[in-house]
């Protein structure tokens, strides 16, 4: 009987850490403006080309409170956002489980780049 309390006792002291392993979110704040067209395009793991779907894409105010418009990448990482405002800067924050969180501000032109591509790191 005392035996297999022990044993009871050790294997939960084993999985225990493991419930409390999560990953560190790290909010990214991406300096300088990325300049593109419209607010379409693609969100891709910053190490490579692949595309990231299921990813938030949110146009945010100036202060990051309030959400103006949201989509969602789709399979293959592509995003479609309306501008809520017709100016030429605007703010984006892109979000997935397991990702690092990023904003981005973004200036429109029509001299510039017709898509947007945002990267995104995964979160350690």
């Amino acid at each position: 009987m005392r035996r297999s309390v022990l044993n009871v006792c050790f294997g939960a002291m084993l999985l225990l850490p493991i419930h409390f392993i999560q990953a560190q979110y790290q909010l990214e704040i991406i300096e300088q403006p990325v300049e593109a067209r419209q607010l379409d395009g693609c969100v891709r793991i910053a190490s490579g080309q692949q595309g990231v779907p299921n990813v938030r894409v949110d146009e945010c105010d100036h202060a990051w409170k309030q959400v103006l418009d949201s989509s969602v990448t789709d399979k293959d990482g592509h995003f479609h956002l309306k501008p809520k405002d017709q100016g030429t800067i605007h703010y984006i924050r892109i979000s997935s489980p397991g990702f690092n969180p990023r904003l981005y501000t973004v200036r429109l032109s029509k001299h510039w780049s017709p898509t947007l591509d945002l990267e995104i790191n995964v979160s350690t």
